[in-house]
């Protein structure tokens, strides 16, 4: 993975007539929540200008594993309506959901651990996520989710992540999103910006268009990113480089 700094990201883009940037949202356009992670993470103004600045010069998306409903509250309306919205991995194109086909499978999950006080739910529509940043026992929940995933294998795939553990239907991912994005902007050259495992299927999807992936911080170790960055204000840096030349 190559370090991509200001100057580098200037002359890969100045080879580039179309441009299309795609990011995910926690981690990469704003910092982790240390706590209370499904409702923290809120936008910045100074982010929000950013990337209304941006999409005035090319088509920007946000690709996000949270609910679209959720992810729009925490937007606050600052964002141009121009910008695409993807939630729950690509799930959700630019609408909220209505689909609850696996509403019973997910309470049955939930059910078992709601007596766990240090473990904080993410319920969408579609899928659960199981966070557990500050489980005093996090490898004994994790045997017990991933012996628990082999029941539900034909429906959910399993998402793992930093400190959360997610049942997601079997077809659903973050290179779904990039999939339409692409359809939608023929002969741009792609980037996406991520910091998870989660953003891995976006990566693979955007090196097959032949497009610049770049993992924000080193903190995953089997990352598909052909570049790194080490924070998110080094992508806060990039973007206004971009909008500098």
């Amino acid at each position: 993975m190559q370090k991509l700094t200001p100057q580098l990201f200037k002359d890969l883009l100045s080879k580039q007539s179309k441009i299309a940037f795609c990011f995910d949202y926690d981690g990469t356009l704003v910092e982790l929540a240390k706590e209370n992670i499904v409702h923290a993470a809120l936008f910045p103004q100074s982010t929000a200008k950013l990337l209304n600045e941006l999409v005035k010069k090319a088509p920007v998306a946000i690709i996000t594993g949270r609910e679209l409903k959720n992810l729009k509250a925490l937007l606050d309306n600052q964002l141009d309506p121009a910008i695409h919205l993807y939630g729950t991995h690509g799930a959700e194109m630019g609408e909220d959901s209505d689909d609850n086909q696996y509403e019973e499978e997910l309470n049955k999950i939930r059910a078992i651990f709601t007596e766990d006080p240090d473990i904080e739910f993410e319920q969408k529509r579609i899928s659960i996520t199981i966070h557990y940043l500050n489980h005093p026992q996090p490898q004994e929940l994790l045997n017990k989710l991933r012996e628990l995933a082999k029941n539900y294998s034909k429906i959910f795939r399993i998402q793992e992540g930093r400190d959360f553990f997610e049942f997601l239907p079997v077809n659903v991912n973050k290179g779904m999103a990039i999939l339409d994005a692409s359809r939608k902007y023929l002969d741009h050259y792609f980037l996406y910006f991520g910091d998870d495992l989660t953003d891995n299927f976006a990566f693979n999807e955007v090196n097959k268009l032949d497009g610049l992936s770049c993992q924000v911080s080193a903190r995953i170790k089997d990352g598909q990113a052909g570049y790194l960055i080490d924070k998110v204000t080094d992508l806060h840096q990039l973007i206004a480089c971009y909008l500098d030349q």
